[in-house]
């Protein structure tokens, strides 16, 4: 009978859980069907002249008349927020496209709104948030794998930290594993370049153990992005208090440069302690 009760209350629950999940979707299928947004996309790029990033956003309305009229309105939330507006041109056929200008002194989320003006009607509807800034960028990196760091005390209270194996993958925003140049694995001591290696292109991680190495980037079939790895490894000396950054460079094909955070490490009394990514990478170089 426990048995029984048990089971009819879990059952009980799951219908609950159903109904609640069926009252939030009519819910929000009410709430869209009022709005006058159809549907809206994005498309990033770098912006070299401003050294910034330019979206151009299109919205598809509905419904729309000779007279309707849009204006985007953006919130940029990071380090300072930031307000604007832009114009947005109809096309002629219920599609209005206009551009937000977003500079790249860190990490920033940006939310978008759509002022729709029919006459003398004017309503306001979200559109929603752009990806962080980080993740608009034509040259993306987020994964890697590295062993070590092997941390060697000395007696005087430094030593000296080695990492080796190294591996990182590049892509794209458009799911396009991007061509990039002057490939290197950098170590960093206190913000200083100590140590470089250079990155060279290859297959699965498994081929470089075979020490295969392909001519090309490739891309995997779930997550297109190109594999680099470092044949060698990175080491320095380093002094207790010293903050040690593994970090990957590359240029894109119009010659900007990307820094991009991988590991890091601060060399304390008994060994080493990681850190967290701060908010300024990637860091780009625009020369």
């Amino acid at each position: 009978m426990e048995q029984d009760v048990w089971n009819a209350q879990n059952s009980i629950m799951d219908n609950v859980s159903s109904l609640e999940a069926q009252v939030a979707s009519l819910r929000s299928d009410l709430e869209n069907a009022d709005n006058l947004v159809l549907d809206w996309s994005y498309t990033p790029a770098l912006n070299r002249e401003r050294r910034g990033l330019d979206v151009e956003v299109t919205v598809k309305l509905k419904e729309w008349t000779e007279d309707t009229a849009l204006e985007l309105l953006w919130t940029s939330m990071g380090s300072t927020d930031s307000k604007g507006r832009a114009p947005m041109v109809y096309d002629g056929t219920g599609s209005f496209t206009g551009k937000v200008e977003i500079p790249l002194n860190g990490s920033r989320i940006v939310s978008l709104d759509a002022a729709i003006q029919n006459g003398e009607t004017r309503r306001q509807e979200s559109l929603g948030d752009l990806r962080d800034t980080a993740m608009l960028l034509p040259v993306q990196c987020n994964l890697y794998g590295v062993s070590g760091p092997e941390y060697e005390q000395s007696k005087d209270g430094g030593g000296v930290v080695t990492i080796s194996n190294l591996h990182t993958g590049v892509y794209g925003y458009f799911e396009k594993v991007p061509k990039t140049t002057d490939n290197t694995f950098r170590l960093l001591r206190n913000g200083e370049l100590v140590a470089e290696l250079a990155a060279n292109p290859g297959g699965e991680e498994s081929n470089y153990a075979d020490g295969e190495l392909s001519a090309e980037p490739a891309a995997r079939p779930e997550w297109p992005q190109g594999d680099y790895f470092g044949n060698g490894e990175l080491t320095t000396e380093c002094q207790t208090g010293d903050v040690l950054t593994w970090t990957f460079f590359c240029r894109d094909e119009s010659g900007v440069g990307y820094e991009f955070f991988l590991e890091e490490w601060t060399v304390e009394q008994d060994g080493l302690s990681p850190n967290a990514q701060g908010v300024e990478w990637p860091k780009l170089t625009w020369d």
